[in-house]
Order: structure tokens, then C-alpha cells, then sequence
């Protein structure tokens, strides 16, 4: 089939390359400028622009479809299917109605839970067993279309941001071409979306990710892990000063008290007390790396030189 795609950084990336790979013609790309990744210099940073133009694929650049320049070039191509992934603004019913039999969108995500933006991250924040990757077609209200495929994708305790979006990238092309053969083939059993279940998140920016250490001790786990680099990371004050908290973990003895307060130290770093959930239950992370003002990453033991000290915004 003939391929429109509509695409940025490593989510469209992935798809890209395997519809590149597959027995289908993609006639056109277009993504967004490569400057305006706010994840410059990370593994998210991969330019479907390069991946298209090293393919002879015709490529073109533009922050939203509704110029008339860019849906005549849609038109011309000839669709059978456009294929999103990452496209970062409204796609409206005059540019899905130009492909002949379906205009798709990938999500990172197990719709309808988690539609909207940051969802991998909103996922690890809410303590997400389970992510996956939903396939659907585009309507006119965000990630609201039937469901044609889904799969999901296990997370482990430990897992940060960053290792859980490798294995949706990973299976990211595989369940674009199973999408596709459904499509193909007339074989598309759409499933309604029951938005009863559905939730909305937005984008994740840096002014929300202050750690709440009245939070029990999972959620501040949790909420570490989520804002792993190239992500904002979380962060906290100590001593009035700003510093992001790079690496963190649950130590295996529980410990108690009052939430902020540095309580002791292990060989891997300093442990912080968060929210009290019950009496003689955990409230202690493990803080082994932080940065300071001046972007410096430090071993949490060498930073913090007392204990017994607090961290927030009276500390």
C-alpha cells in the first residue's frame, strides 16, 4: 500500500524504519523541525527527516497539515493509508479523509487510559504495572478514534522511563505492519473506545516536577523514575538550594519518621523519609545521585555531609 507518514523523533523514527522495511511504498514523510526537540542530544533525538531523505523518500517539514501547500502534496501522493506517530498537532478530518482506507494513529499508550501527551511517564508516576502501544484510527477529537490493535508492554519496579519507551520502541514497527495487514486485508475488527474509562493527561514540563515528600515513599519512587533523563528530572531543595534527584532506589530495611528529614546512610547513598502510610510501614528511599545548581552530577554521600538535616523548601 501507499504510505503518507506523519512523524517525529524516536516514536516516529521507529515506525518509519519499519514501514521502510516492509513490503509497503511510503511516498511521503512529513515531521516537524529537528530543532524543535526538546530532547536534543538524547536517545529520544532521532531524526525521521535523515531516516526519510536517506531512503529517496520525498520529505517535508511543518508544524501543522493545514496548509494548502501541504495537503495538496498529501493529495498528490495518493494514500491508501497515512500513518502517525508522534505528530504533534491536530490532525483534521480534510487531511484523513485524503487517504483511501484509513488514516492511523500510534500511541504509546493502552487506550483510553493515558490518552493525551507524557503518557509513559504518567504511567511509571501512577505506579503502571502494564503500558503497551494502541493502534487506532484518527477522528477528530485526540486519541479518541476505534481501536484496531494493542499490545502491552510489562513494567518492572526498577524499570526507569527511558527503559520502558526502548521496549515500546521495539515493538513500536511490528505492531504498525500487523495494523497494516489488518487493513489490507479488510480484516479490522474496530473496538470502540469506552471513554467511561478514559483519562487525559498533559505535558509533563518542569515546573510540575517538585517531589512531594508527604507522598509515601512508592509514589516518590515512582515519581523518580518517571522524570529519568533526558526527561525534566524531579527535584527538591536543600539548604535553599535546587537540586535534581538523578538516581534513587528502596533500601531493604524499613525506615521511619518525619517526612524530608536525611535519616542515615548506606554504602549506595543517603536514605529520605517520605509520607507516613501506617505505623511501622516504609517511608525511606535511597537518594544515590543528585545535581546541583551548576548541573554537576554528585554520589548523594558526598553531598549531603550531615544527617538529620531536611529536604523541601523549609529545609
Amino acid at each position: 500500500m501507499r504510505i503518507v507518514f506523519l512523524g517525529f523523533q524516536k516514536w516516529g523514527w521507529a515506525a518509519l524504519k519499519g514501514l521502510i522495511e516492509s513490503k509497503h511504498q511510503v511516498v511521503l514523510v512529513i515531521t516537524h523541525s529537528q530543532n524543535k526537540s526538546v530532547y536534543r542530544g538524547s536517545f529520544i533525538d532521532k531524526s525521521v527527516k535523515e531516516l526519510a531523505e536517506s531512503n529517496d523518500i520525498t520529505t517535508l517539514e511543518c508544524k501543522r497539515l493545514n496548509e494548502e501547500e501541504i495537503i495538496n502534496k498529501i493529495k498528490d501522493a495518493n494514500p491508501d493509508v497515512i500513518v502517525s506517530s508522534d505528530w504533534e498537532t491536530w490532525i483534521a478530518p480534510e487531511v484523513t479523509r485524503l487517504a483511501k482506507k484509513a488514516a492511523i494513529n500510534i500511541h504509546d499508550a493502552l487506550l483510553p487510559k493515558y490518552a493525551g501527551f507524557s503518557p509513559v511517564n504518567w504511567a511509571i508516576i501512577n505506579g503502571e504495572k502494564e503500558v503497551g502501544i494502541t493502534v487506532h484510527y484518527i477522528e477528530e477529537i485526540l486519541d479518541q478514534g476505534k481501536i484496531i490493535l494493542q499490545e502491552a508492554v510489562l513494567v518492572q519496579e526498577s524499570d526507569t522511563v527511558v527503559e520502558v519507551l526502548e521496549k515500546i520502541f521495539e515493538k513500536i514497527p511490528a505492531v504498525a505492519l500487523k495494523s497494516l495487514d489488518l487493513i489490507e486485508n479488510d480484516r479490522v475488527e474496530a473496538k470502540k473506545q469506552d471513554l467511561n474509562q478514559a483519562s487525559f493527561y498533559h505535558k509533563i514540563t518542569g515546573k510540575d516536577c517538585e517531589i512531594n515528600w508527604q507522598n509515601s515513599y512508592k509514589a516518590v519512587y515512582n515519581f523518580i523514575r518517571a522524570l529519568f533523563d533526558p526527561f525534566s528530572n524531579a527535584y527538591t531543595y536543600f539548604q535553599g538550594k535546587k537540586i535534581k534527584i538523578k538516581k534513587a532506589s528502596i533500601p531493604k530495611k524499613v525506615y521511619c519518621g518525619i517526612p524530608g528529614r536525611l535519616a542515615c546512610r548506606q554504602e549506595n547513598g543517603v536514605v529520605a523519609l517520605c509520607g507516613n502510610t501506617g505505623v511501622n510501614q516504609p517511608q525511606g528511599i535511597v537518594i544515590e545521585e543528585v545535581e546541583d545548581e551548576q548541573g554537576k552530577v554528585i554520589p548523594a554521600n558526598r553531598y549531603f555531609l550531615k544527617i538529620g538535616v531536611y529536604l523541601g523548601r523549609v529545609g
